[in-house]
């Protein structure tokens, strides 16, 4: 899982921010990166979420 998390963190870092339009809500969007960085500290990586939420 190693290699495909600094993978992701190099494709994060040349993708940069991105816009997404919220229609007008006060919610954000992480930076890739950030977002890859915090489930790394939380220890995270490769468990899936057991189900969607919507």
């Amino acid at each position: 899982m190693a290699g495909y998390t600094e993978k992701a963190k190099e494709v994060a870092v040349e993708v940069g921010k991105g816009r997404v339009d919220r229609g007008g809500t006060a919610s954000e969007v992480p930076l890739a990166k950030d977002y890859i960085d915090k489930v790394i500290d939380k220890g995270r990586i490769g468990i899936k979420r057991k189900s969607a939420r919507c």
